[in-house]
């Protein structure tokens, strides 16, 4: 089990990483200059995707109740767009610490591959 607390993100840029941990917002990635986004946790890489040029980065720290048990799954991938939302996305579970590998929409049993709703910080999606 991976310590949801301890877990954050890292952008990094030619020769520049902007960091969660230091306080950077999602909104705060320049998507046009991401070479490659990473969740860390105390430094170490846990899971690493570089953004393809052609389709949309995604994000998302998705936590789920059942009964009492808390599970934490963290999203990252690329899609096309919202309105065909196919491509590869990359789950880690904190709660087993197994990185799954799927397309947006596809079922699981533990992995949530579902689609994700657009904020204003993906403005240039809509």
């Amino acid at each position: 089990m991976i310590k949801a607390d301890s877990v954050s993100w890292e952008a990094s840029y030619n020769g520049e990483i902007v960091k969660e941990a230091d306080g950077a917002k999602y909104g705060d990635i320049d998507r046009a200059k991401l070479i490659s986004f990473r969740i860390v946790m105390d430094g170490a890489s846990l899971m690493e995707i570089v953004p393809d040029c052609n389709k949309h980065f995604v994000y998302r720290r998705r936590t789920m109740m059942q009964n009492e048990y808390r599970r934490v799954q963290i999203l990252i991938g690329n899609m096309p767009n919202f309105e065909t939302p196919n491509g590869s996305v990359l789950v880690l579970d904190l709660n087993s610490g197994r990185i799954f590998n799927g397309e947006f929409g596809q079922e699981h049993p533990i992995a949530d591959f579902s689609l994700p709703v657009a904020i204003p910080e993906e403005g240039e999606m809509f």
